[in-house]
């Protein structure tokens, strides 16, 4: 069987996060939101930029931003926001969801929220 997961926050999902996939954990689209354009990145903060390992005149260069840089600021962003659940229509949160969960989830995706948010 077949594992897929948010590129963003490592939910686990139910099927592959294709164009149209709207992760109910961290609120990213697979395919719109990681198609940042330079002029979005007035969206990130100044943590969210340092957490992801960034300077935001370095990424102004591009017309797109390739898609593991997207995807690190958008999970700093996600993470500096504290890892909020955005979407829960089905029930899907955890009774249990906070930090160390997300954590776990992350895992998922081979990332550690410590390279985040000890920078």
């Amino acid at each position: 069987m077949s594992r897929y997961f948010c590129s963003i926050c490592g939910k686990v999902l139910l099927e592959e996060f294709t164009i149209g996939y709207i992760c109910a954990c961290c609120g990213n689209e697979s395919c719109v939101s990681d198609d940042l354009l330079p002029e979005e990145l007035e969206k990130f903060t100044n943590q969210d930029f340092n957490s992801a390992g960034y300077v935001k005149s370095d990424l102004e260069k591009y017309d797109r931003m390739p898609v593991e840089v997207a995807h690190r600021l958008l999970r700093a962003k996600w993470i500096n926001s504290g890892c909020k659940w955005k979407f829960n229509d089905e029930n899907e949160m955890p009774n249990d969801w906070g930090l160390e969960k997300a954590k776990q989830q992350l895992s998922n995706i081979d990332e550690d929220i410590d390279d985040y948010i000890n920078r």
